[in-house]
């Protein structure tokens, strides 16, 4: 597994990240994740994540490989 990140965006106590995240099997794929963090008391509350999970979906249903996606 790697995690490369591209960017990060902060503003007060919110920041934005943009990585890749590149796996291995049984989900191998490269995926960018955008991330938006929420920080209070300099501990994240909060994070919500956003990224294309069709590579992962043989993880979840039993199918394997891009199948799971059709």
């Amino acid at each position: 597994m790697r995690l490369d990140v591209k960017t990060i965006v902060a503003q007060g106590n919110e920041a934005a990240i943009f990585f890749e995240l590149e796996t291995t099997a049984p989900a191998a794929a490269t995926t960018l994740v955008a991330e938006w963090h929420k920080v209070s008391n300099g501990k994240i509350q909060w994070v919500r994540s956003a990224f294309d999970g069709r590579p992962f979906a043989a993880m979840f249903t039993g199918a394997k490989g891009s199948e799971a996606a059709r």
